[in-house]
């Protein structure tokens, strides 16, 4: 599985923080993801309102899936605890 790194002051985790995906369907309000938008890895918070109205929240701003969107989820964020070492 891959480790990835934030690498954004907006994220609501600490620069550097270290963490692993997994798949999961469906997505909860709440969960934490990894999704690209047109290709650019980032990261947000799911929430559904109900069918047809999903939503992906940001600290700065909130982004409506709708069919046009170019978005693929990547996975749910699983941070990784710094005083573990990765074996990758």
């Amino acid at each position: 599985m891959p480790i990835f790194t934030i690498v954004s002051l907006n994220t609501g985790y600490k620069f550097g923080q270290k963490f692993m995906t997994i798949l999961k369907f469906p997505l909860d309000t709440d969960d934490e993801i990894l999704f690209k938008l047109n290709g650019v890895e980032q990261v947000g918070r799911w929430f559904s309102g109900g069918p047809g109205f999903e939503w992906i929240i940001q600290t700065d701003r909130a982004i409506r899936i709708t069919k046009e969107s170019d978005i693929w989820i990547v996975g749910v964020i699983i941070p990784l605890d710094e005083r573990i070492p990765c074996l990758n």
